[in-house]
């Protein structure tokens, strides 16, 4: 049995805040002490990494993880692809 994913939104990550994006499109946020980090899917609000930030031990990890990891992959897969499609469509001019 499974445990249920954490989520930015529960009340155990309270003032936590912001802090950037990755290039695949999660949000990082960061604790209101700076010392630990957490990645976090945008749509599900669910925390897929929660790290320390001065050791960079990883703390928890979502269920799910590769459910997550191949979605990014395929995410950037399109995004690459329509990049060179663009290029593609620049030389033609």
């Amino acid at each position: 049995m499974s445990s249920s994913p954490k989520r930015i939104i529960d009340i155990e990550f309270l003032g936590w805040q912001f802090y950037n994006t990755t290039d695949s499109g999660y949000l990082i946020y960061q604790a209101p002490d700076s010392l630990e980090a957490a990645m976090v899917d945008p749509t599900t609000r669910e925390i897929l990494f929660l790290m320390d930030r001065g050791t960079g031990e990883k703390l928890y990890q979502h269920p799910n993880v590769k459910k997550f990891a191949k979605m990014a992959s395929f995410l950037r897969r399109g995004k690459l692809q329509q990049q060179f499609q663009e290029l593609l469509k620049m030389r033609k001019l």
